[in-house]
């Protein structure tokens, strides 16, 4: 079963990482990826990177990690990416 917001934004054709405020990456390869819509920056080494949302926390493990662009709700990162992880 839908939950409210999901089933409102569905109706109104609205996507579901804005209905639901979820994160939205775009992940190119292992070598780039953009995220959109994090709430904020938990760690930050070249091994491993945490960023938190309202509803779990995104961790991303790799090698030679580097935060090309940070903006208020978007992050760009390079690097060689092994794992990505979802914790609640």
């Amino acid at each position: 079963m839908k939950n409210p917001k999901e089933a409102v934004g569905d109706k109104l054709g609205i996507p579901k990482d804005i209905a639901l405020d979820l994160p939205h990456i775009t992940l190119n390869g292992n070598r780039e990826l953009y995220i959109e819509n994090y709430k904020s920056l938990l760690l930050y080494d070249s091994d491993k990177i945490i960023m938190g949302g309202k509803k779990f926390s995104v961790e991303i493990c790799g090698k030679n990690m580097e935060i090309k662009s940070i903006q208020r709700e978007n992050l760009l990162i390079y690097g060689e990416f092994l794992r990505i992880d979802f914790k609640m």
